[in-house]
């Protein structure tokens, strides 16, 4: 998605306004698609920070008979379960990307407004080619832009 929204710039725009119709919408479509997965992934971690509190707040009930009987483990002691940490460390830094910290929606919206500034006759121009289904979904990803920009 990041690469497709390159196309749309000022500079770039000239070589690719044939194509940047069905590159919009499938960009609105993408990015429609973005915002519901990431609104559906902070719902989830809601839910899951207040299941959290949820078992904090549980009492625990301790049997008194039990005398401190020690029972076999074989979990990990500190130092084995802190290099297995490293390792996993090491294991996500592999699948890290500097890109991983754009939010592509964003990046898309700032692309339209940028040519928008640069462009305007373009601009509406190429807002016109859009479906109202096209329109509708970028006009969705616009808000929630704003939206995620004044939670920031």
């Amino acid at each position: 998605m990041l690469g497709l929204s390159t196309l749309i710039s000022p500079d770039i725009y000239g070589n690719a306004a044939p194509f940047m119709p069905q590159v919009l919408q499938l960009l609105c479509a993408l990015s429609q698609r973005s915002v519901e997965i990431q609104i559906a992934d902070s719902q989830k971690q809601v839910r899951e920070e207040q299941a959290e509190e949820d078992l904090e707040d549980a009492a625990i009930v301790e049997d008194e008979d039990d005398d401190c009987i020690s029972i076999g483990s074989d979990d990990l002691d500190d130092d084995e379960w802190e290099a297995q940490n490293d390792d996993d460390d090491e294991d996500r830094n592999l699948y890290e990307s500097p890109l991983d910290g754009i939010n592509e929606v964003m990046f898309l919206v700032d692309r339209i407004e940028a040519l928008g500034k640069a462009n305007p006759q373009v601009h509406q121009q190429l807002l016109a080619t859009l479906s109202p289904e096209c329109s509708t979904q970028l006009q969705t990803s616009s808000n929630w832009v704003q939206e995620q920009a004044a939670l920031a």
